[in-house]
């Protein structure tokens, strides 16, 4: 496979397809379709991008959009690494099935871009086609959203992040009180799992090692190290971390970070909205798993020291607020299960996620073009296969990945999240 083909499939092959099935573009016939191949986000792995300008003629009149394509990678290695068929099967999932269904229960939320189409096939004999898995998105470019900070976001991206995954958050909330049985069997039994929690726990020793032996460094005597070590590498432990427990299990973005929003910003430059991408990994599991990578990967000590409770506290008000909204019904009314309270004890019981998700990518996050590309060439070998990538994994990101996770370790220790 290459972009030219690539370019030709999409087309000749895809936008006919489209203009025969997308009700807004039946019939259209096609003036002039431009499509180039998107940079890869420094921070994406899973997939490739095309941006994608159409000129119709629809019943006589011209239109124009801008659209996303997105297929899975052709390195059969990469795939099988991210079990990208899994994570595209549970986007289109959550794109084709579960939003629509959100929607006749909330009506339009405005989380995400406006999807269009999607397709998930098996390769024939193993071989990497652009039809094996596709999804079409508005490219909300045009409309002015953009990456926000690739080093951490400030406070008014992060309320405004928090807020917009409280209000999909209460989503789920909703249709459990409305009709849990149609929630189970149409949201949760259909999302396929894309995480081995005994073989990720086993690499996640390696990412963590950089931590341990700083700790050591700090405080010799102290057994934090050992006792970070021992739970980040407890495969029972992740396993829990991850396993739903009621009332407060919620359907999760599965990887709530910065490189997955598009944010807007008004003519003083000030941040006004946000649109949430990239649903390959939803679960359905404690909120936690999307707050506390968020809260852990996105924002500098410095901040959380100085927000953390205004910054939680903006989620819980958006989530109760759009609950109550939804069943119709004053906040004060809402079962004491949604209490702030019940919120922070859930966090706490699972924020260890967050750290484990964030000792493996951030480093990678803060590392350099070099080392990313590195990184990408080793996971392409053997993504858990950790000893042969054991000197890059220490020493991507350099002394500041180290130091913002132990910073991180000791801050979790301080309000007792270990």
């Amino acid at each position: 496979m290459s972009f030219e083909s690539s370019v030709v499939w999409i087309r000749d092959t895809l936008v006919p397809r489209m203009l025969e099935v997308v009700p807004m573009w039946k019939g259209a016939t096609v003036i002039k379709c431009e499509i180039a191949q998107m940079a890869i986000n420094k921070d994406g792995f899973a997939s490739l991008l095309f941006s994608v300008d159409l000129w119709l003629n629809c019943d006589g009149k011209r239109t124009s959009d801008s659209i996303i394509v997105k297929i899975m990678f052709f390195d059969d290695k990469l795939r099988a690494a991210f079990q990208s068929e899994k994570q595209f099967a549970n986007e289109i999932h959550f794109y084709s099935k579960v939003l629509p269904l959100f929607e006749s229960v909330a009506g339009a939320q405005l989380l995400f871009p406006r999807y269009y189409y999607s397709s998930i096939s098996s390769s024939p004999e193993g071989k990497c086609r652009e039809e094996d898995a596709v999804i079409v998105m508005e490219d909300l470019r045009p409309k002015g959203f953009r990456l926000g900070n690739r080093s951490s976001l400030d406070f008014d991206h992060c309320v405004l992040a928090l807020k917009q995954i409280g209000r999909f958050h209460a989503l789920s909330y909703a249709m459990k009180h409305l009709d849990e049985e149609a929630f189970h069997r149409d949201v949760v039994s259909k999302i396929l799992e894309t995480l081995n929690s005994s073989e990720f726990s086993s690499g996640i020793g390696a990412y963590n090692k950089r931590v341990t032996e700083a700790l050591k460094t700090l405080s010799p005597e102290n057994s934090l190290a050992e006792t970070l070590q021992g739970k980040v590498t407890d495969p029972k432990i992740f396993e829990n971390l991850i396993t739903p427990k009621e009332p407060l299990a919620v359907l999760c973005h599965g990887d709530f970070c910065r490189n997955n929003m598009l944010f807007n910003y008004d003519e003083k430059n000030k941040v006004c909205d946000v649109r949430l991408l990239d649903l390959q990994t939803i679960r359905y599991a404690s909120p936690a798993i999307d707050l506390s990578f968020f809260l852990f990967m996105n924002t500098t000590a410095e901040l959380r020291k100085q927000s953390w409770d205004q910054l939680f506290e903006s989620y819980h008000k958006e989530v109760c607020g759009t609950l109550a909204k939804v069943l119709g019904k004053p906040e004060e009314s809402l079962d004491p299960c949604y209490s702030l309270e019940a919120f922070k004890e859930d966090f706490r019981q699972h924020a260890l996620y967050g750290y484990i998700i964030t000792v493996t990518f951030l480093p990678c996050m803060l590392g350099s073009d070099q080392e990313r590309e590195e990184m990408t060439r080793s996971w392409q070998e053997s993504f858990w296969d950790v000893e042969h990538m054991q000197d890059l994994i220490d020493r991507i990101g350099g002394v500041q990945a180290t130091d913002a996770l132990v910073s991180l370790v000791l801050e979790m220790r301080e309000k007792s999240f270990l």
